[in-house]
């Protein structure tokens, strides 16, 4: 990004943090920045308030959940990314071995292509 990139040039030790949010989900989650932010401030020893954020992550989920039961078609996908985990028969709570990479995107592709294949648009 810009700034990694600026502080590398200035020799400034920089990290980069990363949530990951279901492909629904995608753009702006204040969810998944509460949750990186709470991350961060355990592993740093720094209390941070993070009160308003987590009403605000309260809320994003609340307006989540009432989307979802209003869209039978939004269910359905979510429905199937689940069914696809669960085939994958990883553990959602199980750490990573140092090296191994995150296999979602994989799942996701499959499971786009058999949507695709499934309303004939598959070759």
């Amino acid at each position: 990004t810009f700034i990694m990139e600026g502080a590398r040039k200035k020799g400034i030790k920089a990290v980069s943090l990363w949530g990951h949010a279901p492909q629904y989900l995608q753009g702006r989650n204040v969810k998944v920045a509460h949750a990186l932010l709470k991350g961060l401030s355990d592993l740093m020893g720094v209390e941070i308030d993070l009160s308003e954020l987590r009403r605000s992550s309260e809320y994003f989920d609340q307006q989540v959940n009432h989307l979802v039961e209003q869209d039978p078609k939004l269910q359905e996908v979510i429905s199937k990314l689940g069914e696809v985990y669960r085939q994958s028969g990883r553990d959602p709570h199980s750490k990573k071995e140092e090296g191994q990479k995150d296999e979602k995107v994989v799942y996701i592709q499959a499971f786009l292509k058999r949507q695709d294949d499934e309303e004939g648009g598959g070759a």
